[in-house]
């Protein structure tokens, strides 16, 4: 059992962030890389560091370069992984409200000219919005027991050409319990108002 030395929450081994409070965690065996936006070391450099071939590294430089043009996308992390030929990049993308991480594994076994990367998963925090007073407001006016925020930046997979696109959309949902009932509400960020709209499930 391994704890968030942050926050102290549970968390699983190997995840790169604690669920609850999004502090990253380091694990023995994995070794980092950080790029941040005005920082000394570029994409060049961390991407020049890999074990793989110079046509994967220039093929992986245009969709990481492509990704870090996204729209409020600040930083990258790469994760060399065990076996020297695994890495995870992660990208965040966050503005006052919410913040969403992009963790996109690479193979380099896996050989794809268009996706690039093998999988895509993504983690959204809430705890700005949630903690902003109008959103606070909006919140007491429902006059719903509020159940939490889902969604924030986009990624977009598109079938027809195997490719991960991350979107310059922001959605997210906003959940209330309604007696027996999870009532579900867009959100329209600009303006801090719920849609007339909502969806309902069974609890």
């Amino acid at each position: 059992m391994y704890q968030c030395p942050s926050c102290g929450e549970i968390v699983m081994e190997g995840d790169p962030y604690c669920q609850h409070c999004g502090s990253h965690l380091n694990w023995p065996g994995k070794t980092e890389n950080t790029y941040e936006r005005n920082d000394v070391l570029s994409v060049d450099d961390i991407i020049d560091g890999m074990y793989i071939n110079n046509a994967q590294k220039q093929l992986l430089k245009l969709k990481v370069n492509e990704y870090l043009a996204s729209r409020d996308c600040n930083s990258l992390e790469v994760i060399n992984h065990d076996n020297y030929r695994d890495y995870t990049f992660v990208f965040t993308r966050e503005n006052e409200y919410v913040r969403t991480v992009d963790e996109f594994d690479y193979d380099a076994k896996y050989v794809n000219l268009t996706r690039v990367f093998r999988e895509c998963y993504q983690s959204h925090y809430h705890d700005r919005l949630e903690a902003n007073p109008r959103f606070q407001k909006m919140i007491e006016k429902i006059g719903l027991d509020f159940l939490g925020c889902s969604g924030g930046y986009g990624i977009d997979y598109s079938t027809a050409d195997d490719r991960f696109r991350m979107t310059g959309e922001i959605r997210i949902t906003v959940s209330f319990k309604s007696g027996s009932k999870k009532r579900i509400y867009d959100l329209d960020l600009d303006r801090m108002e719920l849609g007339r709209d909502y969806r309902e499930w069974d609890l």
